[in-house]
């Protein structure tokens, strides 16, 4: 029988662990950490800032309005009080040949009414706009002023027309196609039948534009009989010339171009290679025309001195 345990006894042994036991580690309630408080917002902290960080607000402010500005404000102020209008466009007096509104038509094809003279490429875009248009030879300068805008412009000039046979059996008769000393393909809606004597003829067999108004008429025989146009410009009324033609329209490949010119009886005179392209040893364009002036009744061939 065991007998009680008195404080005068000594402290028992401990005793040992059970084999296979796991040894129990007490657990300790370790307090977490304060969350810390949350940051204030961005605009907070800025407005709370020392006094020196204080003088960028200034900066930010100017900085900001002037991209604001420039994403929307300026689009927004000049659609509704800068906006260029056809009655604020000046451009160069066109000649008295040029019939068409060349401002309203730019207009209508371009949308120019959508500029804003306040853009910085206003000008730039009003040029680019012009010189498409197929009586504008070139855009010297656009320039704004209190009224709108003034453009200087340079026009294209007729110097012929080509005489295109009707290739389609529904068609009647020819066509005619206007065009300038370069061969560039000129509007027609405004000219009547009364106009076809005002410039010479290129009549050319098997020959048709191959590109639109305002761009080159695509037959390299017409284009160069385009610059012998120009060279009888002052003189072929006066000399009683009526059309150009060509002796060899289907030359073999090293073959040099011959043209003609018709006077107004029909009776020819062959004029040769176009000017610029003179064979060795023979006239050039002056010299031609000269001689054609001299000896217009008797002449028939100016391709020899």
């Amino acid at each position: 029988m065991t007998q009680p345990r008195t404080d005068t006894d000594p402290p028992e042994p401990p005793k040992p662990a059970a084999t296979g036991a796991k040894k129990r580690t007490p657990k300790l309630n370790v307090p977490k950490p304060p969350e810390p408080p949350p940051r204030p917002h961005w605009l907070v902290r800025l407005a709370t800032a020392p006094a020196v960080l204080m003088v960028l607000w200034p900066l930010i402010l100017i900085i900001g309005g002037f991209i604001a500005w420039n994403r929307w404000g300026e689009d927004r102020l000049g659609q509704e009080f800068y906006r260029l209008e056809p009655q604020g466009v000046t451009i160069s007096p066109p000649p008295e040949y040029i019939r068409s509104n060349i401002v309203s038509e730019v207009f209508v094809t371009h949308q120019l009414e959508k500029v804003s003279l306040l853009n910085r490429l206003a000008t730039a875009a009003i040029g680019e706009a012009f010189r498409t248009h197929p009586w504008i030879d070139e855009v010297i300068r656009v320039e704004k002023s209190s009224k709108g805008v003034d453009i200087q412009l340079r026009y294209r000039k007729p110097i012929a027309w080509v005489r295109v046979a009707s290739q389609h059996p529904k068609v009647p008769g020819d066509a005619l196609f206007l065009i300038d000393s370069k061969g560039t393909m000129l509007p027609t809606k405004d000219f009547s039948a009364s106009d076809e004597t005002k410039y010479i003829h290129i009549e050319i067999p098997n020959t048709y534009p191959s590109g639109d108004i305002g761009a080159p008429y695509g037959d390299d025989r017409v284009i160069a009989a385009a610059r012998l146009a120009a060279a009888l410009a002052s003189d072929w009324q006066q000399l009683n010339l009526r059309a150009i033609g060509m002796e060899n329209p289907n030359r073999t490949f090293n073959e040099a171009w011959v043209y003609t010119v018709f006077r107004q009886d029909l009776s020819k005179v062959i004029w040769g290679s176009p000017p610029g392209e003179e064979l060795p040893g023979e006239p050039t364009a002056d010299e031609k025309l000269l001689r054609l002036k001299t000896q217009s009744g008797t002449v028939s061939d100016l391709r020899t001195p």
